[in-house]
């Protein structure tokens, strides 16, 4: 019986020592070739034929690759850039070996990209004006000008340079003029004493009337009787005139337009990477190699000297075996997995509750200035765990419930609310987890400059655009301060980096 006991223990021994080395074997299964039967004649042959599985993948490359090296954290992330006519499918997602890490997919994503080409453009205006001076002028153009063509689109700037002002010509109109002429002396009131016709300048104007007046008289028989006579003679003509029509003003305004299109697809890939065996703890393997030597020493004696074995040291060979065993099964873990936050906000991690006013915070890393009483509570009543409302990102599709209170249990269920700061007025602040099944603020780290997010809470909908991502130290709660603005601050945890947090600070748009 002791030589069985022996043999056991012995093969638990070797069981301990191998266990680290199957845990990263890995088993290849080649399908066995197909034999195809030829005949030639009264002989035959049989060739093999291996079948193919796989269809044939068109080769991607990536357009750039970053390495993330931080805190014993290893991440690669390739970003493909695919057109119309390539396949997504044909990303690798194969695992891959690098300086003792073992990297595979942790996820993709997928982002569209915009394309924006420019063009300097000049447009020539023409306005109309009934004075030629050039300061009405200038009050009729304006000092820029939107304008858009063909997709592009822009502002212009006037060039004062470039105005030049013409006149649009004239226009005749004819009108009746009279002209009146007196021609006294006249010994008879007879017309044939009268000229018919008279010329004025260039202008000639015909008899149209004669008003006879006396100019003296004779006494005859006593009876005085007019001796001459003045005659007063209205002519009529035509008359041309000419008049200026107007101005025309014409002016350049330039300057660069711009069209935004949609570009290439990209694909941006997340590799995580997990140690391996050779790149594991050394500390952990040496430990476990004196363990297994003392154990073989204990072996050799307990073969050779059976009797002379006390118990202690049987009590401390089954101890030895007992820790190779733990310390084995750890490494496997270690090597299984890529890492879990290990306080903080991350999963399955109890909530850290900091009072904001102990913080010795000074400047403010989302822009802007404090207000006065930057810490002070604003009152939101709600219970704890209660749905306050509802966070809405419209490029990337994601809704998240807002529960009251920034506890463990609400995050597990969506966004939880810090309750000493707004809620849909002033700062509002919002926490959440980034990874795992209730990972509902996984998306922050997606987020660019520009994105639109919808709260609705308090019976208030309001958009925020956000204006920047980064990160700060898990005790810095500088950006849940107010700022006396209408503001989203989203906090979650970095990945692998248990003592910072991801911070994305939005401003209220109208």
């Amino acid at each position: 019986m002791k030589r069985i006991g022996v043999i056991l223990i012995c093969a638990a021994v070797l069981l301990s020592f191998s266990i680290v080395a199957v845990a990263n074997t890995i088993t290849i299964v080649v399908p066995a070739p197909i034999e195809e039967k030829i005949e030639y004649g009264e002989y035959t042959e049989y060739e093999a034929i291996i079948p193919i599985y796989e269809p044939q993948r068109h080769e991607l490359f990536p357009v750039s690759v970053q390495e993330i090296h931080e805190d014993g954290r290893r991440e690669i992330v390739r970003v493909y850039e695919l057109n119309a006519y390539q396949n997504p499918a044909d990303i690798s997602r194969e695992p891959f070996e690098r300086d003792g890490f073992r990297f595979e997919v942790a996820e993709i994503t997928r982002r569209e990209t915009q394309k924006r080409t420019e063009r300097t453009h000049t447009e020539v205006v023409r306005i109309y004006t009934q004075s030629n001076d050039f300061n009405t002028i200038m009050r009729e153009l304006a000092e820029t000008m939107y304008f858009e063509v063909d997709g592009y689109y822009g502002v212009l700037a006037l060039d004062v340079s470039s105005i030049n002002i013409q006149s649009r010509g004239t226009r005749s109109s004819s009108h009746n003029v009279t002209r009146t002429r007196e021609f006294p002396h006249l010994s008879a009131p007879d017309t044939s004493l009268i000229p018919r016709t008279i010329t004025e300048g260039n202008q000639t104007f015909n008899l149209q009337n004669v008003e006879w007046r006396t100019q003296s008289t004779t006494v005859v028989d006593y009876v005085e009787m007019p001796s001459t006579f003045t005659a007063v003679v209205t002519y009529s003509g035509t008359e041309t005139r000419s008049s200026n029509i107007g101005f025309v003003t014409t002016a350049e305004f330039s300057g660069t337009l711009y069209r935004t299109t949609t570009g290439n697809t990209q694909f941006v890939v997340r590799f995580v990477g997990a140690r391996t065996f050779g790149g594991q703890d050394w500390v952990g393997v040496a430990l476990v190699s004196v363990l297994g030597i003392f154990l073989i020493f204990l072996l050799i004696k307990l073969i050779k000297s059976p009797k002379r074995i006390k118990k202690g040291t049987v009590q401390s060979l089954c101890v030895g075996l007992i820790l190779c065993t733990l310390i084995g099964t750890a490494q496997i873990a270690n090597a299984a997995a890529p890492g879990i936050p290990s306080n903080g906000f991350g999963r399955g991690q109890q909530a850290v509750h900091i009072n904001p006013q102990t913080t010795n915070q000074t400047v403010a890393p989302s822009g802007g200035t404090p207000s006065v009483g930057a810490f002070t509570p604003i009152v939101t009543t709600y219970t704890y765990g209660q749905r306050v409302g509802r966070l809405t990102v419209e490029r990337l599709g994601r809704t998240v419930n807002i529960y009251g209170g920034a506890t463990m249990r609400n995050m597990d269920f969506g966004a939880a609310h810090f309750s000493f700061t707004g809620l849909n007025h002033g700062n509002s602040g919002l926490v959440g987890h980034n990874r795992g099944s209730n990972g509902f603020f996984s998306f922050v780290r997606h987020l660019q400059e520009g994105d639109i997010m919808t709260l609705y809470a308090n019976g208030i909908t309001r958009r925020y655009a956000v204006q920047r991502v980064f990160t700060i130290n898990e005790t810095d709660f500088t950006p849940l301060m107010q700022f006396g603005d209408n503001r989203l601050s989203l906090v979650t945890c970095v990945e692998y980096q248990p003592r910072l947090r991801r911070v994305a600070v939005a401003i209220e748009v109208q």
